[in-house]
């Protein structure tokens, strides 16, 4: 049996309020007659942190994407960029700490995972709500329950 998946991988979409999207959706629309991916990987910046704070944008995009590719929103796997992380308490000293372990330890990071002030997972809560948003009760798995 020769089974082949082809999958498409988007990223860094700064999506900004004042983007004009539809130059985008007519190419991703022109993409979509000559490839058919059986999964998506969006790999991360949902949006500009600065310029755009909010994930509306995204989420109207990100749902545009996938009825043109005619895609289940269980086929596409979200990934968080720098701009989807909001600042914290320690946050900065977290980032050197870990920075300065990661080589010797692969998994430094995890003494912040339940660090009650420090915890990195506070710099998510929005980009959790949005991944939420998103797939909605369509995907009850680690994708949301701990994105």
């Amino acid at each position: 049996m020769n089974t082949q998946f082809s999958w498409l991988q988007l990223s860094d979409l700064h999506i900004f309020k004042s983007t004009d999207w539809n130059i985008m959706r007519l190419a991703y629309q022109k993409l979509a007659t000559v490839i058919q991916p059986n999964f998506l990987v969006i790999t991360g910046d949902f949006r500009h942190k600065v310029k755009n704070p909010d994930y509306k944008n995204a989420l109207e995009f990100l749902n545009d994407i996938v009825k043109i590719f005619k895609l289940k929103k269980s086929d596409v796997f979200l990934v968080p960029g720098n701009h989807d992380v909001n600042n914290y308490e320690y946050r900065d000293a977290n980032i050197r700490d870990i920075n300065s372990n990661i080589v010797s330890n692969a998994d430094a990071y995890l003494k912040y995972m339940n660090n009650e002030s420090g915890d990195l997972r506070n710099g998510f809560k929005e980009y959790c709500a949005f991944v939420q948003d998103f797939y909605g009760s369509t995907v009850d798995d680690d994708r949301v329950k701990k994105p």
